[in-house]
């Protein structure tokens, strides 16, 4: 592979990310004009005041020799113990909490033991230990003995990463790369050459837009791999493959400003969607680019990216449990029913990531930076985001919403899967919906169904291996409205659909055609493990749930078509337990709004 990258390399060419830059270009001209559209209650010590809940509540579940032990299902899990370590040295070192020095150390020095021990003493999870341990020992440098810090020091260069590390084509190695970056930075050992060596595999998973493809394509390791790539750029990595990380890490940084939610969250996609660390690493790349452009002297784009932060901070900052720590996942359900989480999902290690993440962050923030309203708010874009990730984003008047184009079995059905509101909150809109594998063959998402030799069949259902082809037309795209057609062909009696979406202040309307008869389906937020919702249907066209203080109002706007109705079919999100609205439409052409509103 060259890796000497020139301004018409193909792997540097511009032409997939014309579109972003289009965008960007046409959102500066008016961005220093628009107002916030709504103050927000966070800034730099928001940071610590998570970190300091977090580190509270695992700091009783720390056992003699530093291990962090998960309260849930017991055992020392993952990284949980170098991610304690790192987070309670930040408070020790910038919060003065003189009561964590040593909690921290000997989390550090435990830790230490166990990856020059291989990775297996590692919960088999040495690759992420590092990056972690540096930032610990850097905290601690200062306030533990010259003795300690001395042992440390020869447990660091005692590391070899063929026995720590996994071998791995995917973000495992990234992170391990930003470790043995920080070690090069620090003098506590590494290998330039073996980094960039271990880089070189890692960067054909780049695309054009700046974004990372982990295996299937999930957007959680987009951000954490480029949280970590720019991690190494921030500790001053000059290796061969620095002016392509420089590059890619900017178009990505960029990208994530157009896909992000008017709630502050990252674009919902894949294995590890709507843990809490997604937005935390949101934050980190964020507050990264605000100080870069700050230092270029660019305040407009530096204050977006302040801007787009606290949003992504503020996301975070809503799930703290009356214990202190975080819900891993965006649901308020006990910990024990594990809803929402991955096979790996622990309390312990993805709270105390999330910690480490927003430790990093803290030194990063600035709050001298004025916010400049960011595009997740001020809207008016289209994006489509394939063909990797198979998603297409319209954000317009206030409205935000995603729609997966092609579906997969385990994680995101094909339809609509994301509607949002700026200044709303909750998972009302459903923020997530219900994939084949998580009910039992029976798919949730805003989509059409028809009989097909007497057996219903749901678009929601087909994945990409079934969908022949999809195709995307932007009809319009200003900021205050947004208009998107979707066409399917094939995939079984899903032949030739036509969708066409508006967005604009008014809500999320859905204009469905299809030359034979069919139902529409709608999801509803029932239960998000705090509080059920209130359905009520008035005259069979129009509908409101209810979830505390918001609501999603959904309305027929065809006039022969009624009969809207609860159907039985209910499945689980992330965010909690979905049901089903349907309707049969009259005639081969149908239209319905959803609209989200506050109630006061």
């Amino acid at each position: 592979m060259d890796t000497n990258y020139k301004d018409g390399d193909e792997r540097m060419s511009m032409a997939g990310y014309q579109d972003i830059r289009s965008k960007l270009e046409l959102f500066l001209q008016h961005a220093g004009g628009v107002d916030c559209p709504r103050a927000l209650d966070v800034g730099k010590e928001t940071y610590l005041d998570i970190v300091e809940g977090i580190v509270g509540f695992f700091g009783a579940h720390q056992a003699d020799d530093g291990r962090i032990i998960d309260p849930i299902v017991g055992g020392e899990r993952q990284y949980s113990t170098p991610c304690y370590a790192a987070a309670a040295a930040c408070l020790a070192r910038h919060r003065g909490r003189a009561d964590l020095i040593d909690p921290a150390a000997r989390a550090l020095t435990v830790s230490l033991h166990s990856i020059v021990a291989g990775n297996a003493a590692c919960d088999n999870h040495g690759n992420f230990y590092t990056v972690q341990m540096v930032h610990a020992y850097r905290w601690l440098q200062k306030l533990v003995s010259a003795e300690l810090v001395a042992q440390w020091e020869a447990l660091f260069r005692q590391i070899q990463p063929a026995l720590a590390y996994q071998q791995a084509f995917h973000n495992w190695s990234v992170v391990a790369q930003a470790g043995e970056a920080l070690r090069v930075k620090y003098g506590l050992g590494g290998s330039l050459s073996e980094i960039d060596e271990h880089l070189e595999v890692q960067l054909p998973l780049v695309t054009e837009l700046g974004l990372y493809v982990d295996p299937n394509g999930p957007l959680a390791y987009d951000v954490f791999s480029r949280l970590f790539f720019r991690m190494m750029l921030n500790a001053g990595y000059d290796g061969r493959h620095r002016e392509f990380l420089t590059e890619y890490s900017r178009r990505g940084a960029i990208t994530s400003l157009f896909v992000q939610s008017p709630t502050g969250e990252i674009l919902l996609g894949g294995r590890s969607a709507q843990h809490q660390w997604n937005e935390a690493g949101q934050c980190y790349v964020f507050e990264s680019y605000a100080n870069e452009y700050a230092a270029q002297g660019d305040t407009l784009l530096a204050g977006i990216f302040k801007r787009a932060a606290k949003l992504s901070l503020a996301s975070v900052a809503r799930w703290v449990r009356p214990s202190g720590e975080l819900n891993i996942v965006r649901n308020w359900f006990d910990p024990n029913e594990r809803v929402g989480y991955e096979s790996y999902s622990f309390h312990s290690q993805y709270n105390l990531l999330a910690a480490f993440m927003m430790a990093a962050c803290y030194e990063l923030a600035d709050d001298g930076m004025g916010d400049v309203v960011c595009p997740a708010e001020a809207g008016g874009f289209v994006l489509s985001i394939e063909p990797h990730f198979r998603k297409l984003v319209v954000n317009a008047g206030g409205y935000y919403a995603v729609v997966q184009t092609k579906g997969e079995r385990k994680y995101n059905p094909t339809g609509i899967v994301r509607i949002q509101k700026s200044g709303l909150e909750l998972p009302i809109g459903p923020a997530d919906m219900v994939s084949l594998d998580q009910n039992e063959g029976a798919a949730i998402s805003y989509a059409v169904s028809t009989l097909y030799r007497g057996r219903l069949q749901r678009l929601a259902d087909l994945t990409r291996g079934e969908l022949d082809e999809v195709t995307v037309d932007i009809l319009e795209e200003r900021q205050d409205r947004c208009v998107v057609a979707i066409s399917y062909i094939g995939g079984l009696t899903v032949n030739r659909f036509r969708r066409v979406l508006t967005v604009d202040a008014s809500g999320i309307t859905v204009e469905d055609e299809m030359p034979m008869p069919f139902y529409e389906e709608i999801p509803v937020m029932l239960f998000d493990g705090r509080d059920e919702s209130q359905v009520e249907i008035q005259d069979g066209r129009v509908a409101t749930v209810q979830l505390r203080d918001e609501r999603q109002t959904v309305t027929i706007l065809t006039p022969d078509d009624e009969g809207l109705e609860m159907s039985d079919r209910t499945g689980m999100s992330r965010n909690g337990r979905l049901g089903c609205l349907q309707y049969a439409a009259k005639g081969n052409r149908t239209a319905y709004r959803i609209s989200l509103s506050e109630v006061t």
